[in-house]
């Protein structure tokens, strides 16, 4: 069952990790109304860390200091174990649902970055819930030519986050979802259950490399010096009162 993360409230100044209400929706004039995953509900495995990429709050506090070529800090790291598990992250919008609408309905940033041989990935399955309990996966699949290797290449990754690279900033107020904003865009519609379709209160990050490829029973590759997805924060186009 999930669970407020308590142990944040140091790193977060209070009981659930969330940021203030006021904040959201980013209204960005000509553009609309954006709304960010704004409590994280359940992160297995956390340890506080003088680290910057182990402050929760980088998750929920926009996206900034991105970098295309090199990634950025106000990240919120996750790893790849399962033992003890450490690899997921499960968010909501306080009090609200995602809101199914015309073209993507959601857009994660993670913290990819543009390499000279291709692009440096953590990739993550994303899935979804209503109640927290049941989750549905949007369709993935690693789709390269040898799949026990690690590709860079983003085209065989389709599906998955954490593929494309920070492009946009909050304070930029620009539309996150245009393509040239970068990260990773999904839509409510792409969904097999039809009650999800209508709208989601949950969302959940699973690094891959802690995941079976179904095509070759062993976990997705990944790059030698992954260790673990980065998040940067995950926006809604819009949603509705919960």
């Amino acid at each position: 069952m999930l669970r407020p993360i308590f142990a944040f409230a140091a790193a977060c100044g209070i009981a659930a990790c969330s940021g203030a209400p006021d904040e959201y929706p980013v209204t960005c004039p000509g553009q609309g109304d954006y709304e960010y995953a704004d409590v994280i509900v359940d992160a297995p495995g956390h340890v506080e860390t003088p680290a910057a990429i182990d402050v929760p709050e980088n998750a929920i506090n926009g996206v900034v200091e991105g970098d295309p070529n090199g990634g950025g800090f106000d990240v919120y790291s996750r790893g790849v174990s399962n033992d003890p598990p450490n690899h997921t992250l499960t968010l909501r919008w306080s009090g609200r649902r995602v809101a199914n609408g015309a073209g993507a309905d959601l857009v994660v940033f993670e913290n990819a970055f543009d390499t000279a041989g291709g692009t440096f990935m953590d990739p993550i399955v994303v899935e979804v819930s209503n109640d927290g309990e049941t989750w549905v996966a949007f369709e993935h699949d690693y789709v390269a030519e040898d799949e026990t290797r690690y590709s860079k290449a983003q085209a065989d990754w389709p599906g998955f986050a954490g593929v494309s690279p920070v492009r946009w900033q909050s304070s930029e107020c620009s539309d996150p979802f245009d393509p040239l904003a970068g990260g990773d865009r999904f839509d409510l519609d792409d969904l097999a259950d039809a009650e999800l379709r209508g709208g989601v209160r949950f969302l959940r990050l699973t690094t891959a490399a802690a995941l079976e490829n179904p095509d070759t029973g062993k976990p997705y590759p990944k790059d030698f010096v992954a260790d673990g997805f980065d998040l940067d924060g995950v926006f809604a186009r819009a949603t509705l009162a919960d």
